[in-house]
Order: C-alpha cells, then sequence, then structure tokens
C-alpha cells in the first residue's frame, strides 16, 4: 500500500484520519496478463491504482479494437462515463501484463468525498490530471503527423514500448500497424 500512499501524498496531502479511512476501505487485486479488469458494457464500479504492472483502455470502432489509454505503474485508471454516470461502459480494460492494482468501489470513495474535505480535494486534483492528459493526447492526435504522433509515444512512454504489441501501439497513435512499422524503421 507503500505506493499508493506515496502517490497520494505527491499529489494531495491527506489528514492522518482520511488516510486511515482510506486504507481500510482500499482493497488489493492481481490481475494475470491478458485479464480483463472492465468489460465492454459492464458498469464501472471502482477506480483503480497500478501497483504493479501494464493496463490498456479500448473501445471497439466497427468491430476495431482502438486504445485509447496506456497505464503503468503509479497511474488511476476507471471508465469514466460509466463510473460517473453508473451505465454500461463503452471501453474495455485489459492487464496487458500480470498487474497488481489497488481499488476503491464508487461508494466508499462518495463516502469519503462527503466525509472528508482533504479527500474531496485529492480527487478533484486526480480529475484535473487525467483531463489534462486526456486534452494533451486529443490535442496531439488532431494537430500531429502520424511521425510525430509516434515521437511522442517513444517520448511519453518509453518504459511500455517493449511490453505493448505494435497493434496496440499503432491504434493509440492513429494509425495501421504496417505504417507504425514503416515509420519505427526510418528512425
Amino acid at each position: 500500500m507503500k505506493k499508493l500512499i506515496d502517490a497520494i501524498y505527491a499529489i494531495y496531502p491527506l489528514s492522518k484520519e482520511a488516510l486511515n479511512e482510506v486504507s481500510g476501505l482500499v482493497r488489493s487485486r492481481c490481475f494475470p496478463k491478458n485479464a480483463y479488469i472492465l468489460r465492454l458494457h459492464e458498469v464501472c464500479h471502482h477506480v483503480w491504482f497500478i501497483r504493479s504492472g501494464l493496463v490498456r483502455i479500448y473501445y471497439l470502432d466497427d468491430g476495431v479494437e482502438k486504445t485509447t489509454w496506456l497505464l503503468k505503474e503509479g497511474d488511476f485508471f476507471m471508465s469514466p462515463r460509466s463510473f460517473y454516470t453508473r451505465s454500461a461502459s463503452s471501453e474495455a480494460i485489459v492487464a496487458l501484463e500480470e498487474t497488481e492494482v489497488y481499488s476503491i468501489h464508487y461508494d466508499a470513495l462518495h463516502r469519503l468525498y462527503h466525509s472528508f474535505p482533504d479527500f474531496s480535494q485529492l480527487g478533484r486534483m486526480i480529475t484535473e490530471k487525467y483531463y489534462l492528459l486526456s486534452e494533451q493526447r486529443n490535442q496531439m492526435m488532431r494537430q500531429n503527423s502520424v511521425e510525430q504522433r509516434i515521437e511522442w509515444l517513444f517520448k511519453e512512454y518509453p518504459a511500455v514500448l517493449s511490453k505493448v504489441s505494435i497493434k496496440n501501439l499503432a491504434s493509440y497513435v492513429g494509425c495501421t500497424p504496417e505504417t507504425f512499422s514503416k515509420v519505427i524503421a526510418k528512425k
């Protein structure tokens, strides 16, 4: 739980009371490689934190998987629309390697928000962080060439490149595996 606590304190220092309450509500779970953490059309009931491992989030577009997130140790994740609206997810979340996560249930999270103003502040700051990361990726996808997007991927995610298939990396930057391979071969 130390990695989670360190990640929390790096974002916003919680009171001892809030941290004690969080510690009692967080659950640990290990997912084997290729296991679904959340399947398409399931309701997302948890926010997860990656203690170790690698996660991919994707949606289907005419039956083709489109990767929207690659997340590594130290990242928080969920399916936001499903989590906040309590509706079926349009995304799937998969462990790309054996992945250990800490999770907190939606109901427990909202009790913490209600009981501890500092926890509400932490939640807001995490939400802001991931909203900005999402906007950064969206802007990069709209404004940059395929070559620039692949260069961005190598700069932003060097630790995951050897662990993710060319197909999923290409999907993440919005190109075909063939184009991805051609661009890499030129480097």
